[in-house]
């Protein structure tokens, strides 16, 4: 349902296989047992795009707010263990260079800390915004809209 979900949100296979890291034959591969599971087409396959059938189309937008939901409950539910909860979106050169050989030792020493990436493409950064965006707070929310409580030590 997940590659579903992203392929009507994003149009395409592969854009949507970037957005949940597997390839685009995985995506089109998942599709395509959802679509024999329900015994209707959810996509006319066009040339580079895909279209929703009027069932892929009324799936879609009953799905979207179901799997926002459960983001924004797992990280309520995440959030009764009283970690906090530090959300960091930077470009992957700067990540691969600079912050991955600095988090774990940075872990080890805040273990009442979560590190997590942004679930979507607006809080990472651009070349308007910088080489980093992030957010702390606890977690009582959605990752997208932390709040700024009390910056990490």
């Amino acid at each position: 349902m997940r590659a579903f979900e992203a392929a009507g949100r994003t149009g395409s296979f592969a854009a949507a296989a970037a957005k949940l890291h597997v390839s685009p034959a995985a995506i089109s591969r998942m599709v395509k047992l959802l679509e024999e599971r329900l015994g209707l087409a959810l996509f006319e396959r066009r040339a580079n795009r895909l279209a929703p059938t009027t069932a892929g189309a009324r799936y879609l937008a009953g799905l979207s707010p179901l799997l926002d939901g459960l983001a924004a409950l797992t990280e309520e539910v995440a959030a009764l263990g009283g970690r906090q909860v530090l959300t960091l979106g930077v470009g992957p050169t700067f990540a691969i260079r600079w912050l991955i050989p600095r988090l774990v030792d940075w872990q080890q020493r805040q273990p009442g800390w979560r590190c997590g990436s942004p679930p979507a493409a607006p809080r990472c950064p651009s070349r308007r915004t910088g080489p980093a965006a992030s957010g702390w707070g606890r977690g009582t929310g959605p990752a997208s809209s932390p709040s700024r409580s009390s910056p990490p030590t």
